[in-house]
């Protein structure tokens, strides 16, 4: 148990820098828009988020078969050394063009860490700890980005703040994934969609410029911070509340089970978008509406990590047979980046044309369309062997009784 829990969390690195990765574009992006000119530019802005999640799609449509000709371990030791060469480009980037294809290779280690360490954490982890340690993605991301915000903020605080630096400071995290990788790992030894449409990516990488409309300014007044200092300084607070909801959602994975933290959390979910739509809608006092909206961000997000972040990547990693499951977790990345990419690109374009009313309204929208979704085809698979979970899938594929929602 111990020796798999701290390979588990050896590999999850990768997941802590892609966590690393979503807070410092979130602040330096801020900052990113005045020196490049991107102000009148939705669509370029997006482009530079984005442009990270397309890489990863682009290397998730080869990353699945691959590993499972060669193994996870190469895999994961690639990832570490594309994100290590992505930190030296965005240290660089003398123009949009450079920090485009930073961006692109960042994508790449993202991709690829996404995609294969929660294949190598079911394939490694036994059976009555296997949505635990699965959870330790979510969790290492949420701490990689609670600690990126604590230096992004620290870095607004300065008279000229550096988004180079700022986001080049990430080679020195990958630096140690690098040795990590490369000297601990061993091999493992077996060779999503409606989620991202929630609005989660777009809500993570855009917290700053959400919270700044909203009008988060205002709450920390007394404080004299600028608008982005106050943005990123709550955003930043968001992540470290993320952690003890992931740690009641890792204690709860194998004892309440996936399927009822589903049913739970997603009307959670569903409840923070209506409220903040609510608040933009009603006419209240500027005080009582950034109120309203922060705390509505913030309930959204420590519930989404609770249950509809790490659930469906648990999901994906048990159901398919093993000689097959890496070809099969890239299909449902590919799916997983395409819906990101969407969301991340649109987002800042929707919110010019649509407003928050109108982008949390859709996004409300398809937390209700996931909750029917979970209530009638999601079965429980906590506690379960992976060739018991794949052979009941195979039964079901055929038309013979399905697993028992409540076992």
């Amino acid at each position: 148990m111990r020796g798999a829990a701290l390979v588990a969390l050896a590999a999850a690195l990768g997941n802590m820098l892609q966590g690393w990765d979503n807070a410092t574009i979130a602040g330096s992006l801020l900052y990113i828009k005045r020196d490049f000119g991107l102000h009148g530019q939705p669509a370029l802005q997006g482009l530079v988020v984005a442009t990270s999640l397309i890489g990863a799609t682009l290397i998730t449509t080869f990353s699945g078969p691959l590993s499972d000709r060669v193994g996870r371990r190469p895999m994961l030791v690639a990832s570490s050394l594309l994100y290590a060469l992505a930190g030296l480009l965005m240290l660089w980037s003398p123009t949009v063009g450079v920090l485009l294809l930073a961006r692109l290779v960042d994508g790449f280690a993202v991709g690829l860490a996404v995609t294969l360490v929660p294949v190598y954490i079911s394939e490694t982890a036994p059976p009555e700890v296997r949505g635990l340690l699965s959870t330790l993605p979510q969790l290492t991301g949420s701490t990689g980005m609670f600690l990126a915000y604590c230096m992004v903020f620290a870095m607004t605080l300065a008279p000229s703040p550096n988004w180079r630096v700022m986001m080049g400071v990430l080679v020195l995290p990958s630096l140690v994934y690098v040795a990590v990788a490369v000297l601990f790992l061993p091999e493992s030894p077996r060779w999503l969609i409606l989620q991202q449409f929630s609005g989660i990516s777009g809500i993570l990488y855009y917290t700053p410029q959400i919270l700044d409309q909203a009008g988060v300014s205002v709450l920390l007044s007394n404080l004299g911070l600028t608008s982005d200092s106050a943005a990123i300084l709550i955003s930043g607070l968001t992540t470290l509340l993320m952690l003890p909801a992931i740690a009641v959602a890792m204690r709860l994975m194998d004892v309440a089970g996936r399927r009822s933290l589903l049913l739970w959390t997603i009307p959670v979910l569903i409840v923070s978008l209506v409220s903040l739509v609510t608040a933009d809608v009603l006419p209240l006092a500027t005080t009582l509406h950034a109120a309203v909206s922060t705390t509505s961000i913030i309930v959204y997000i420590c519930t989404f990590v609770m249950g509809f972040g790490p659930i469906p990547g648990i999901l994906c990693s048990e159901i398919f047979p093993t000689r097959v499951r890496g070809m099969c977790i890239a299909i449902c990345s590919l799916a997983f980046w395409l819906s990101n990419i969407a969301v991340t690109y649109s987002m800042p374009v929707m919110l010019d044309y649509l407003g928050l009313t109108g982008v949390f309204s859709i996004y409300a929208a398809v937390c209700c369309v996931a909750l029917a979704f979970v209530a009638l085809r999601v079965p429980e698979t906590k506690g379960l062997p992976l060739e018991v979970i794949a052979e009941f899938f195979n039964v079901a594929s055929k038309g013979m009784p399905k697993l028992d929602h409540d076992e």
